[in-house]
């Protein structure tokens, strides 16, 4: 499925990105802020504090956010992926989908939470955390992923990543930012 390439992309992509200790370009850096998606599909707060950095500076299509304290030259961050499904599937399915491609493709892979949750806003999504080994040198890195089925018969797959030092405390940031992500079509 193409989804499950663009996810794997967008974690190498965000690796090699927020491997720096280089200051980011920002737009909006106030937790009051909403970023709202280029599509107009989606919004989610930005955590305060984070750099909320345009995704053509990395190559990608949404923004990406990250979180102004790198641990050992890695910022946590949180990137999105939208794109079209070729066909209608359940939200488990796209999730055991997923988690059967990182499986496959990233060494030391293992999920150590899997957990479908539906947000104050009604918006139903399924949230993985796991462990792997994606960064070249052979650093282990904790991600979490979020999938959210949107209208259309689109999908939407929010990553949180950091590495095994990141404090957890980030990634809690993130996850309170995503849990009150707003469908707006």
């Amino acid at each position: 499925m193409r989804f499950l390439t663009l996810l794997l992309l967008a974690l190498a992509t965000t690796a090699t990105a927020a491997e720096t200790k280089t200051r980011f370009p920002t737009s909006l850096e106030n937790g009051d802020s909403i970023y709202v998606s280029s599509t107009k599909r989606y919004s989610v707060p930005v955590p305060t504090g984070w750099r909320n950095v345009p995704g053509e500076n990395m190559g990608l299509r949404e923004n990406v956010m990250f979180h102004p304290t790198p641990v050992q030259g890695f910022a946590c961050n949180i990137v999105f992926i939208e794109e079209a499904l070729s066909a209608k599937m359940k939200l488990s399915e796209m999730t055991d989908s997923s988690i059967s491609f990182m499986e496959k493709n990233m060494a030391s892979f293992k999920v150590t939470e899997r957990k479908e949750i539906k947000n104050a806003n009604g918006v139903s999504m399924e949230r993985v955390k796991y462990r792997a080994r994606i960064l070249a040198n052979g650093v282990n890195s904790k991600n979490v992923i979020y999938i959210v089925p949107l209208a259309d018969n689109r999908l939407l797959t929010i990553t949180v990543s950091g590495i095994e030092p990141t404090p957890d405390g980030q990634a809690d940031e993130a996850d309170t930012a995503i849990a009150k992500i707003s469908l707006t079509k």
